[in-house]
């Protein structure tokens, strides 16, 4: 028996297409949405450094905030400001720590720094981060 026939109230809401409701925009409707300032996608596309004071990671938060999660510059400022700690500390701290710090926005900055970690200033190649037994 086809499922159609056995919900079709549920099967009509759900499977049908409905155009007017179901259209996308077009290019021109989705370009005119705000893009993020070209000095923050700059500071975003950065590999975060070892090295770095508390601040150049705060900027760095801060520009990951508007370039991938949209936020407005007060609120990512805001949200920078959130992180204690240096550029070791970035990498140091487990998925768990940078959901605690900005919840599930922290599991794609979490993300991020693993897919930099082994890039040039990242983590000093002596020291071992595994992925598998994570620093809390």
């Amino acid at each position: 028996m086809r499922p159609k026939k056995i919900f079709p109230a549920i099967w009509t809401k759900f499977c049908t297409s409905n155009k007017e409701n179901k259209t996308l925009p077009s290019y021109d409707e989705a370009s005119k949405t705000p893009q993020a300032p070209k000095e923050l996608k700059r500071i975003a596309s950065k590999i975060p450094q070892w090295k770095w004071s508390t601040l150049e990671c705060r900027e760095w938060l801060r520009a990951v905030h508007v370039v991938y999660f949209n936020f407005g510059l007060d609120e990512a400022a805001a949200a920078g400001n959130k992180f204690e700690g240096c550029g070791s500390s970035l990498y140091m701290k487990s998925i768990i720590g940078w959901r605690n710090l900005f919840g599930e926005r922290g599991a794609g900055i979490y993300g991020i720094l693993l897919a930099l970690r082994h890039k040039r200033g990242a983590v000093p190649s002596i020291i071992n981060l595994s992925s598998n037994v994570l620093p809390l």
